[in-house]
């Protein structure tokens, strides 16, 4: 063995006896995805790493001591200056508390989960214009697409799940219509390794698609069948102008096609499919309709992706 080999065994040796590398992704505010890299020492409850802001980049400076499952940290700018502190709870596989900048009252929610260091490739959040959407286009320009017809303004996008090489956005278009707002939220997923969206569909299993679908019809059918009991008849017959075979069948005869399937979204590790205005009611009875959710945990929806699919990372822990 040559010295070079020597010397790297030794210190990852050194590295692993003496601190606790760890990287973890999580959020400030639940809306500010965010790395951090943190390097527990064993010798002295001291802890040192760097963590950056997804939409951003650019590391910053953290050190810190820990006691028990208790953490405090200083982020430190360029010039060594404190600018916020963490004050945390290690509960292993998480770590939970707030942030506080520093010269501020305000402290905001801290969450951060332990990840797969090889996520960090790909944690930086891409521009709007270099995101790809199913139909070619970019992010911003379906952001640009949905400007509001009140005041032309572009809608503000919001951050839903951004980890394990996922993102998933949405935001608010509006849409005027007898001088009602029918708009309703956009939702879209990205591969952030491809930067391209994710079309459900294409990840789901083709043996197990119809299998998918009929899942997801048991799961509609309940949610209309408790919606419908909650609203009296009578007011059911009035959307239906009073046929009664037409009601009948918007509840039974109900159809969950592919188009349906692609408008989804990830939080909290779920896989969200949304439905909204799903009997599509004429706008004077628009408040009988409703927007269907259907939830599905990490381990249910894997059991029908592909087996490369990107979204069984939903189910991956670390």
């Amino acid at each position: 063995m040559n010295f070079l080999k020597l010397f790297i065994t030794f210190f990852l040796l050194f590295v692993s006896v003496f601190s606790n590398a760890q990287s973890y992704e999580g959020y400030i505010d639940q809306k500010y995805p965010v790395w951090a890299d943190l390097n527990f020492s064993s010798t002295d409850n001291n802890i040192s790493g760097t963590y950056f802001y997804k939409k951003m980049g650019g590391d910053i400076k953290i050190q810190g001591t820990y006691n028990g499952q208790k953490i405090i940290i200083n982020e430190k700018n360029k010039e060594g200056a404190v600018t916020g502190t963490f004050n945390l709870n290690n509960f292993n596989d998480s770590i939970i508390g707030t942030w506080k900048k520093n010269g501020s009252n305000k402290f905001l929610n801290v969450k951060l989960f332990k990840t797969n260091p090889d996520f960090k490739q790909f944690a930086i959040i891409p521009k709007n214009d270099k995101l790809i959407l199913n139909d070619g286009t970019t992010l911003q320009y379906s952001l640009n697409s949905s400007k509001s017809e009140t005041d032309n303004k572009v809608p503000k996008l919001e951050i839903l799940y951004a980890e394990k090489n996922i993102l998933s956005t949405s935001f608010n278009q509006e849409i005027m219509y007898n001088f009602r707002n029918i708009g309703g939220p956009i939702f879209q997923t990205f591969n952030l390794i491809s930067k391209r969206e994710i079309k459900l569909t294409n990840e789901i299993a083709p043996e197990k698609l119809q299998m998918f679908k009929e899942r997801l019809l048991e799961m509609t059918k309940q949610q209309l069948t408790e919606h419908r009991k909650s609203i009296p008849e009578e007011q059911w017959l009035s959307a239906y102008s009073n046929d009664k075979d037409a009601l009948e069948s918007a509840f039974k005869n109900i159809e969950i096609e592919n188009n349906k399937i692609d408008f989804y979204y990830i939080k909290n590790n779920h896989l969200i499919i949304f439905m909204q205005s799903f009997l599509g009611l004429p706008t004077y009875a628009m408040a009988l309709d409703l927007d269907i959710e259907l939830d599905f945990s990490p381990s249910e929806i894997k059991e029908y992706l592909k087996v490369n699919s990107i979204l069984n990372n939903l189910n991956s822990t670390f």
